[in-house]
């Protein structure tokens, strides 16, 4: 929780920021302060380290994703070891699978894999799906695989793997968003899942997040959910559009037969889909008041030279991440969804190489864009959540011969959390602040500590009071000579530093933050307080009080 103030006769709008403990979370740059004579803006921290993470995978299981199917086991492998799952970490790990597969209520669709009236209705697998024979022995007795401390995860990882090689014999209308919302919502929610047909309801049915699913998602996690799709979400309740009949259909299809592939179905009426907001609201209502502990990833359709030109490469706290402008991505005509000439199909956004065939641009593996995943992670960032995006259709490494799915964007969003020493790295500072002539600036840091904790034990603290049986301590600020405020410098001594010449800190670029081994211990409380001057030719047009110097 972080809260701000001001003080003086003026009443300034400041920064309030809560900083997540995932090093890659996306959130908005801090906003300046308005000129006033004299102001305090105040900033309170808890230090907590993450205990438990729960990713759900959300893959497409739909047969145009056959090709892509054949190496997702190792490539879902690869991921999980570099994001550190089996690593050295003190985290509770849940790792479940979902499919795209929703049903459309039963046969006669236009599509092929969609006779389970609801598919796989949300509920997370415990068997194998696929057809890799080495994976036919995989069953569970509960709806995720748990990753503790301590173990051997090695074989969790093979568990996890197998169940996102899903195969590909699942409903060609992809309803990924739907799928993930109903794994996670629980029954007791006022959000229902309804489906329609000819305008009566065909079935009302409640989430599965504490029925079929209840285990997986702890109230305290931070909770990641990876999309894994070539096609973009086609989630309605209505089910006239997935199986239009009669002589005068209400959504007529451009399809003149059933199809592996009806996403022009989609295409043609998206008007007939559930709103993205649905979505939005029905994420957000999974963290309420705690959006910063959920995080999006999406690797599915998506053109990798636009996806660069619209993001950014940030490197914070030694962990690589990408923050993309979702509207410019979005906004960009390569981004558009348009069918071919024959109306019968969505033009492809990119396409992958086939690592059989790596250099047959005829044997690529086709993806449409993603727009409404894309427009559901630009709704979530707004609400606070992080979010990080992938093409399906970029290798691992072309130039080395690696065409194997790029997951490393799953392994970016898993390993600040999963790393042993990850904490908060300070206080986002609205504005610059200037140093008096030994290089600090008008600022204290205080440490409210747990109970039993002393501030006398740690360097660089000095006690100041007691808040009941807590200590709280004042922690020493370090002054940094000009010639060490240089990037890349490694500021050294006991407490805390301002930190304005390191570009690596993306939009963090005004930064109070602990000096390498002076950070808090967890269970603390940081209150950062900065006296704030403005430049002495601003007019506020107000008067701040006779405190004004």
């Amino acid at each position: 929780m972080s809260t701000n103030s001001t003080t003086g006769t003026c009443r300034t709008a400041l920064l309030a920021t809560t900083l997540a403990l995932v090093a890659c979370a996306d959130a908005p740059p801090p906003v300046n302060l308005p000129a006033c004579s004299v102001a305090v803006f105040t900033q309170e921290v808890a230090v907590s380290r993450l205990s438990q993470v729960d990713l759900l995978l959300v893959v497409d299981d739909s047969a145009s994703m056959g090709g892509q199917q054949r190496s997702l086991r190792a490539d879902v492998t690869r991921a999980l070891h570099a994001a550190g799952v089996a690593g050295d970490r003190a985290q509770s790990v849940h790792v479940a699978v979902v499919t795209t597969d929703m049903g459309v209520g039963g046969p006669g669709s236009l599509s092929a894999g969609c006779e389970r009236p609801l598919g796989g209705d949300g509920r997370m697998l415990r068997e194998h799906t696929g057809d890799d024979p080495a994976c036919a022995g995989v069953a569970l007795t509960q709806p995720f695989v748990a990753f503790e401390p301590g173990w051997d995860l090695d074989a969790a990882i093979d568990q996890v793997a197998c169940l996102a090689h899903t195969g590909a014999a699942g409903c060609g209308f992809e309803q990924p968003l739907e799928a993930a919302l109903k794994a996670l919502t629980s029954a007791t929610s006022t959000l229902r899942f309804v489906r329609e047909r000819g305008g009566a309801v065909e079935s009302d049915t409640p989430g599965h997040g504490d029925g079929a699913n209840a285990g997986f998602l702890r109230q305290d996690s931070l909770l990641v959910v990876a999309f894994l799709s070539d096609e973009d979400d086609c989630s309605s309740g209505d089910m006239d559009l997935y199986t239009p009949t009669g002589a005068t259909p209400q959504y007529p299809s451009p399809l003149s037969a059933q199809s592996a592939d009806p996403s022009a179905q989609c295409a043609s009426y998206r008007g007939a889909l559930h709103p993205v907001q649905r979505y939005v609201d029905g994420f957000a209502a999974l963290r309420p008041g705690a959006e910063h502990r959920l995080a999006l990833v999406t690797v599915a359709g998506v053109d990798p030279t636009l996806l660069d030109a619209h993001s950014t490469e940030l490197n914070q706290n030694g962990f690589t991440s990408r923050s993309t402008d979702y509207s410019a991505l979005l906004a960009d005509p390569g981004m558009s969804e348009r069918l071919d000439a024959g109306g019968a199909a969505v033009v492809p956004v990119c396409g992958r190489p086939d690592p059989a065939d790596p250099t047959s641009t005829a044997a690529a593996f086709p993806a449409l864009p993603s727009r409404r995943l894309l427009q559901v992670a630009q709704g979530m960032q707004a609400r606070g959540a992080s979010g990080q995006v992938s093409s399906i259709c970029s290798p691992v490494d072309a130039d080395a011969a690696d065409y194997a799915l790029d997951l490393g964007v799953l392994s970016s969003a898993l390993a600040p959390p999963l790393a042993p020493d990850e904490g908060p790295p300070g206080a986002a500072l609205p504005r610059p602040y200037p140093r008096d002539a030994n290089g600090r600036i008008a600022c204290e840091w205080t440490e409210t500590l747990p109970s039993g904790a002393r501030c006398a034990d740690l360097a660089g603290r000095t006690l100041l009071r007691l808040d009941d049986d807590r200590e709280v301590c004042v922690v020493e600020q370090i002054a940094v000579p000009p010639a060490d405020r240089v990037p890349g410098a490694v500021i050294t001594g006991d407490g805390w530093y301002y930190d304005d010449f390191d570009p690596s800190l993306g939009w963090w670029n005004e930064l109070a933050r602990y000096a390498p081994g002076s950070e808090a211990i967890p269970g603390v409380r940081f209150r950062v307080e900065c006296l704030t001057y403005p430049p002495r030719t601003a007019d506020a047009g107000v008067h701040c009080g006779a405190s004004n110097n």
